[in-house]
């Protein structure tokens, strides 16, 4: 047995983080036992191991998170031991610790900048050290810094210290700098524009001016004394060798100035006020992987393109052999166009990455930006480039892995791939719409949509936390109100309906994940504000807290496919009825997150709620219970919220609404992403994976099909003819419609969690004859379950699932009544099925499918041979029993039963 992923607030080992309610979680693998009888915590403070600061033991301590109750000091380090015990007898302990930062502490380093704001400055520090046993380097440098001492890099992240609202607060970063030190020794921090002071959001300005820093550097002596190293007017500058840089604008680094030998000049105080500084939330972003060259492409016009093979967010690094004053110029795209470079959706995010050599070999790397890429054009002195000299470094912020899904179906397993690779690329600090154009803003409407899919695939209870912490300071701002994206860098619109719901989802979504009571509670007045704000909107046009919410703009569904044309940005969901749905749902989610809490306001939200569903029920649905608002998004917002007077009359009209759309994705941002899981949610796992398994336009399979390496911005980025589409707002690496993977984690595999989270799980694989064998884990805060099941060449299924240490689940045996609890161990079946899964075509099953099936075709044109008429591509949503339509044209219907009957009895493996 043993104690591993040991997390304080769901980081590992942290160091300098804002910590003020600790919570400590751990998971047990390996145990012979199935639950734990006992476990104990105990923290000490680093060098006293004999004084418990505190204690906790219990058969009931909560390892998916129990709250340290202590009284934390800045600049100290906590070491923790856990011992569990289990029913099995068996015991083991496991240790982690956790550092603070400065807290509320006073600095003694004081801002500090330059005289001369064109150049990068580098800042420098030298001092003499008789001895020394540790230290600790606190600092944040504006707008972006790199930290070196005695030549060596300090930690291994970049582009600290990552996203601000700079006007409220700076992060400070913590570095153990111990291993650097030396008697003789020199501080450099290099400084470059970044999101502060680049051109960054939508208007594309520059917030701030001036390059700041402010460090300390804190020495410990054998005779436990402290030296302090702080920013001052001793500290020197001058200009660095990165001439410019910027989020959009890319970077120029010139390797033939000597640093050395420059002007340096002292430095100044910066008086004027910025924001407090504060201990980091962010979490690191480093290097995830490294990826090689996988094509090189020879251009005529003597320029080189290399093809990485996988769309990405980081950079190129190459090693450099140049003679001195040669250069190499680095432009990034995501597609090529009739084989040529392309990347004119960059819009002006198009400076890319150039080097000019000092002569010496090195491996050259950006340093102050970032970029979104597939291929690179490389020009300049390319005669002696080999591709194994560069490299992808595939940057961002530290989430560990949690799931994984793999199946027989290569497409499908390609989506999934694009859906984490999408993932990857926009959670660089937070979680962007696109890393590569002149955006890369953190779109609160695409960060809840996405947010489940997010926590299957990564653990990402400490990056949300980030995000929330900066929608709740721009919340303060705003009467509760929350922008479309933070931080702001103008004011874009009023606060918007499933934009601004992510003050309450994105809590909904973490709690649901992680069962992480203080994180609920840290963020509940972001979910009170924002329901009360949007109370007060409805309140201005309808005199009371409830109604339709009318006025300001909204976002509506963007981007669907049934606007006035496909090319606009908005669907034809009316505004007032998905900012009326989505207020309603605000309110179910904040009532449960009361009444977690355990707080008096959950009656007042109560019946607000239920007074809301009668609005909606009034405005929008029929006596008889039909939706009187026919778009699919209108559909999937009351089946997804549990709205509806008559469930089935809901899901029917569903459904024939969906026919009157050709069974074709119409859905934008807030429809499309979750269509699978509500068809699946309300029965209809088949039509879930005839939209899932599409590879027609509009689909996720015909992404792949064109080559997709992630997912895109528009359903029609590229045409079927290969180009991007020329309408604008086209990225090919939005995450957004990626959240279908959550039909892939909770439907397809099973995985849901119950009502104690993942501690008491549901396991019900939805099926289809169209993939075989389905292969997925989740590690969860609880433990990691594996679902994996496989349709067996005689009709039966075998199933295998594991549940963690300590955790129940139910497992619903697919195509069967049968319900089996299940505890912390291995369960495995092959059971027939109460229906034959081989059989693939139902009544409802659609032509264009049956047509593919050789047998199929031969039975239909043998009896029915008009029927050949539905192979149109216009008529690909017909399905079986619209053969009954050829009777009036002469064919019996009882021959036409028996081609449908005979249909059902065809077998697909």
């Amino acid at each position: 047995m043993k104690l591993e992923q040991l997390k304080i607030s769901g980081i590992c080992e942290p160091m300098g983080y804002h910590l003020l309610k600790p919570v400590l979680s751990w998971k047990v693998t390996g145990a012979k036992g199935q639950r734990p009888v006992h476990a104990s915590i105990d923290v000490t403070r680093h060098g006293d191991d004999k004084t418990i600061l505190f204690h906790k033991e219990g058969a009931d301590l909560k390892w998916e998170g129990t709250r340290l109750d202590l009284a934390l000091s800045p600049r100290t380090k906590y070491e923790v031991k856990v011992s569990v015990k289990d029913d099995s007898g068996e015991e083991t302990c496991g240790y982690t610790f956790f550092e603070t930062g400065k807290m509320q502490e006073a600095w003694v380093g004081q801002w500090i900048g330059t005289k001369d704001q064109k150049v990068h400055p580098v800042f420098r520090k030298q001092f003499s050290l008789a001895d020394f046993e540790a230290g600790r380097l606190y600092i944040a440098g504006l707008g972006l810094y790199e930290a070196y001492l005695n030549g060596e890099k300090i930690g291994n992240e970049y582009l600290t210290p990552y996203f601000n609202d700079y006007a409220e607060t700076v992060q400070v970063q913590t570095y153990d700098v111990s291993p650097l030190l030396k008697e003789e020794n020199t501080l450099d921090i290099y400084l470059g524009k970044g999101w502060y002071s680049s051109r960054f959001g939508m208007a594309s300005q520059c917030s701030f001016d001036e390059y700041r820093l402010i460090a300390e550097l804190h020495i410990q002596h054998g005779d436990a004394k402290e030296t302090v190293v702080a920013t001052d007017t001793s500290w020197k500058y001058t200009g660095s060798h990165v001439v410019n840089s910027g989020i959009y604008d890319g970077e120029v680094f010139d390797s033939c100035s000597n640093i050395e030998k420059s002007e340096w000049h002292s430095a100044v105080l910066i008086e004027d006020e910025l924001g407090k500084l504060v201990d980091r939330y962010s979490l690191p972003i480093v290097k995830k992987q490294e990826l090689p060259v996988k094509e090189v492409i020879c251009q005529a016009d003597g320029t080189l393109i290399l093809d990485f093979g996988q769309n990405m967010a980081g950079w190129v690094v190459f090693e450099s052999f140049l003679e001195k004053g040669e250069q190499l110029h680095l432009e990034f795209g995501e597609v090529l166009q009739n084989g040529q470079f392309y990347n004119k959706n960059y819009k002006t995010a198009t400076g890319g990455f150039t080097y000019i050599s000092d002569g010496k070999p090195k491996l050259v790397r950006p340093h102050f930006t970032y970029f979104g890429f597939r291929y690179v054009k490389v020009s300049g002195c390319i005669d002696q480039l080999k591709p194994d000299h560069f490299t992808a470094w595939v940057l961002y912020s530290n989430l560990d892995d949690t799931g994984f899904i793999e199946t027989d179906h290569e497409k499908l397993n390609r989506l999934f791939q694009n859906c984490v690779w999408g993932q990857k690329s926009n959670f660089l600090d937070i979680p962007s719409d696109c890393p590569q154009r002149d955006e890369r803003l953190a779109w609160t409407g695409d960060a809840q949509i996405f947010a489940p899919t997010a926590s299957y695939n990564m653990d990402t209870q400490a990056f949300y936390r980030k995000f929330m912490w900066m929608m709740r300071t721009a919340q303060m701002h705003r009467q509760g109100g929350v922008p479309a994206y933070v931080p702001e860098s103008f004011i874009l619109c009023d606060s918007a309906a499933g934009w601004g719901d992510a003050a309450t989802i994105l809590p909904s979504v973490m709690w649901e994940y992680y069962q992480n009571k203080e994180m609920l509670q840290e963020f509940y007045p972001m979910m009170k504000d924002w329901v009360d704000y949007e109370g007060k909107q409805i309140e201005k046009t309808c005199g009371r807290k409830y109604g339709l919410w009318t006025e300001g703009f909204q976002f509506g569904d963007w981007l669907a496919l049934d606007g006035f044309s496909e090319q606009e940005f908005k669907g034809s969901t009316p505004d007032e009825y998905m900012s009326s749905m989505y207020y309603y749902n605000s309110l179910k989610l904040i009532c449960r997150a009361a009444q977690t809490l355990e707080l008096p306001e959950y009656e007042y939200y109560k019946e607000l709620e239920e007074k809301q569903r009668t609005c909606l029920l009034d405005e929008y649905f029929s006596p008889k219970g039909h939706l009187t608002v026919n778009t699919q998004t209108a559909y999937i917002l009351a089946i997804y919220f549990d709205l509806y007077r008559d469930y089935q009359v809901l899901v029917s009209d569903f459904i024939k609404q969906l026919r009157r759309d050709k069974y074709k994705i119409k859905g934008g941002f807030a429809g499309g992403p979750i269509l699978c899981q509500t068809l699946a949610k309300c029965g209809r796992g088949d039509l879930a994976y005839h939209f899932l398994l599409n590879e027609e336009y509009p689909g996720w399979l015909y992404e792949v099909n064109h080559g997709a390496t992630t997912i895109w911005e528009r359903w029609n980025s590229i045409l079927p003819d290969g180009n991007i589409n020329s309408m604008g707002m086209n990225s090919l690496n939005h995450y957004a419609y990626g959240s279908v993977c959550e039909f892939l984690y909770k439907y397809m595999a099973g995985i849901q969690s119950g009502k104690k989270g993942f501690k008491c799980a549901k396991i019900a694989p939805v099926i289809s004859p169209f993939v075989r064998h389905v292969k997925a884990k989740y590690d969860s805060v609880f433990g990691k379950y594996e679902v994996e099941y496989s349709l067996l060449d005689d009709g039966k299924i075998s199933i295998r699932v594991e549940v963690p240490f300590g955790c129940t689940a139910t497992l619903q045996l697919p195509e069967t009544s049968q319900s089996i609890p299940l505890c912390a161990g291995v369960y495995e079946n092959t059971y027939q099925p109460e229906k034959d899964v081989r059989c693939m075509y139902s009544q409802e099953a659609f032509l264009s499918d049956v047509f593919q099936n050789q047998e199929a075709e031969g039975l239909i044109m043998k009896e029915i041979g008009m029927a050949l008429m539905f192979r149109n591509p216009d008529n690909s949503f017909r399905q079986v029993f619209d053969l009954y339509e050829l009777i009036p044209m002469g064919f019996e219907p009882q021959k036409i039963g028996m081609v449908v009957a005979q249909l059902a009895k065809i077998k697909s493996y």
